[in-house]
């Protein structure tokens, strides 16, 4: 799983988009895959946020953006336009990686409680909700990060460490760097029928992205590219090898 520390930036904090595009492919689909079949099992307010977050942001050709029956569909006929959203939009990516961390909660708890054990200073007050808001780079969390890639030494087992871990960086991040974070947003009302139902709610404005500075350009599974982002960046391995 490789990542760019993204330091050049100067910038310390990430929203969920940027580490779509700097995963491995293998781990980036697996990931995928186990999110959107774990939504109609997640709780009830990051099922509403997922749902919200996918709404008109995911395009299945045959299907109507808005429409609630692409959610029913399976990870093959959703993936392309999964990737996509992915990396371009900020809500989805952190519906996937909240609902992959959802999934994965006994490997994170262990994680957790490893770390505070060890002697890793959690912070107070930490939420699946503020880690929703993104993650900290590798080099602001590198002893943290380091501790928990090591629990495992074998891939992909230590692929999902490493995104644990940043999933929990903003649990462990020195306070200094707390700063940096921008306020939890408030959940999505969604009417309870709409979960299920071919209705297409109103949606509301979309959050943007940050941005990035530099530039950059990301391929998607073929040799055109699909997307310009701005960017700059170093790159770092997101495992031990």
């Amino acid at each position: 799983m490789l990542l760019s520390s993204l330091e050049d930036s100067g910038r310390s904090f990430y929203t969920w988009n940027y580490v779509s595009a700097l995963m491995v492919e293998e781990f980036r689909h697996e990931v995928m895959r186990t999110a959107w079949k774990h939504r109609p099992k997640a709780p009830l307010s990051l099922k509403k946020f997922a749902t919200k977050a996918f709404l008109g942001a995911i395009n299945v050709k045959g299907f109507r953006a808005n429409s609630t029956r692409i959610l029913t569909l399976a990870f093959n006929t959703v993936r392309e336009g999964l990737i996509h959203s992915m990396m371009v939009d900020a809500q989805v990516a952190a519906a996937i990686i909240g609902l992959w961390a959802d999934s994965q909660k006994e490997v994170i708890n262990h994680i957790h409680e490893s770390a505070v054990i060890t002697g890793f200073k959690m912070r107070e007050g930490w939420t699946p909700e503020i880690a929703r808001q993104g993650f900290y780079s590798i080099n602001v969390i590198a002893d943290f990060y380091d501790f928990a890639s090591q629990l495992e030494d074998e891939k992909p087992e230590q692929w999902r460490n490493c995104l644990a871990a940043l999933w929990l960086s903003s649990a462990f991040v020195a306070p200094e760097f707390v700063q940096d974070e921008p306020e939890p947003a408030a959940d999505f009302v969604l009417d309870d029928e709409l979960l299920e139902s071919d209705e297409e709610p109103t949606q509301p404005e979309r959050p943007k992205s940050q941005s990035i500075v530099g530039e950059a350009t990301l391929v998607l599974e073929s040799d055109e590219p699909l997307i310009t982002v701005r960017m700059k960046t170093k790159k770092r391995l997101l495992s031990v090898t």
